[in-house]
């Protein structure tokens, strides 16, 4: 995209120095990408895990923007027994809350994957089996979440992930199990649950190319355009986006306040 400034005045002797003043705008259509993705294996519940996430390296221009993505899964087994001398509904619920958090501990966002199965009993079959007709084994009892997006984008917030390492972040999950449906009942759970975090670095590499022109002539010739002291002048300049970056509010001046 180009932006084409004038500015006139009548010719004064002197070094002319152009200075650009521009804003960088965050949401860019060229912008590039980076995503890395960390996985945290199944295990019991409750449990805490450190996981090590690729710092954005500036080197490769300038981070404009974070987004963090927390997805939790489960996987359970839910053994019951009614032990109530009525047939009842049996119903078994399973559920974890799955955190991201920064290094010193605050919540960043998180995932709540849930599962419950419901299942009918007669009345209690005189043996604790968690089988027959009034009891039940139910494995592989799945659930899975995803988060809502953390979206980053203040410089001290994108500090945190700009260096040319890795950054810490803690997982922490909580699990949750229940049995309902009956007064009496025996139960027993197995809850493991894992994690997969998602981290996308979105960054640009800026730049731009000022054409300048002095009464319609290239000013960037090595000659250059000749003007008489006292002549009126124009100055025109051609500032072209040749990053991939959208700029907004782009200015041009010298030093004679053009």
């Amino acid at each position: 995209m180009k932006h084409q400034l004038r500015g006139k005045k009548r010719f004064a002797l002197g070094s002319i120095s152009a200075l650009l003043w521009m804003l960088i705008c965050v949401q860019s259509a060229w912008a590039k990408e980076i995503t890395t993705t960390n996985i945290v294996p199944p295990q019991l519940t409750d449990w805490r895990s450190t996981i090590q996430v690729d710092q954005f390296d500036p080197a490769q221009g300038i981070l404009l923007r974070v987004d963090a993505v927390i997805r939790g899964d489960l996987l359970g087994t839910a053994r019951y027994e009614s032990l109530d001398s009525l047939a009842t509904d049996m119903t078994v619920k399973m559920s974890a809350d799955t955190e991201l958090r920064w290094p010193d501990g605050p919540v960043i966002i998180a995932a709540f994957p849930a599962a419950s199965r419901t299942q009918p009993t007669t009345e209690f079959d005189g043996v604790v089996d968690f089988a027959g007709t009034s009891g039940a084994t139910l494995e592989g009892v799945i659930g899975f979440d995803v988060s809502k997006t953390a979206t980053f984008t203040q410089t001290e917030e994108l500090q945190r992930f700009i260096g040319v390492g890795q950054s810490d972040f803690q997982v922490t999950t909580s699990g949750r199990s229940r049995a309902s449906g009956a007064g009496n009942l025996s139960a027993r759970f197995s809850l493991t649950t894992s994690a997969q975090i998602t981290i996308t670095y979105t960054y640009g590499n800026p730049a731009i190319d000022i054409e300048k022109s002095t009464n319609g002539e290239d000013a960037d010739e090595p000659t250059g355009p000749h003007i008489a002291a006292g002549d009126p002048v124009t100055w025109t300049y051609v500032v072209t986006n040749t990053g991939d970056v959208k700029l907004v509010n782009v200015a041009v001046s010298d030093d004679q306040g053009v």
